[in-house]
């Protein structure tokens, strides 16, 4: 499985452009793919997803991607809706929704 290799790559990539890929890549298969989601829980990966997405000011694209994997485990799955918040992930994405529109009324 190529999914705890890319969730090392986000976390430990050796510059931004290659953890920014894994994070997109990651979110990629999470979209496509329920086993991809399971193996992503299954190994732990929920806090680098999280960690992306706190960094969207950084890497929009990164944050973005990782914003759309957590949107995708949480999709009607309550348990990963708790797993996100437990790991702090619902303050990063509220504030990537503020970054991206500072008047909030779009």
């Amino acid at each position: 499985g190529g999914i705890p290799p890319l969730l090392d790559l986000a976390k430990h990539g050796s510059c931004s452009g290659q953890r920014r890929e894994a994070v997109v890549a990651t979110s990629h298969l999470v979209k496509a793919s329920k086993l991809a989601r399971a193996l992503v829980v299954a190994v732990g990966g929920v806090p680098t997803l999280v960690e992306a997405a706190e960094a969207y000011a950084l890497s929009p694209a990164a944050g973005n991607a990782a914003a759309t994997a957590l949107a995708c485990l949480a999709h009607e799955d309550p348990e990963q809706q708790a797993l996100i918040a437990e790991f702090g992930g619902i303050a990063p994405l509220v504030d990537m929704v503020a970054f991206a529109c500072p008047t909030g009324r779009e």
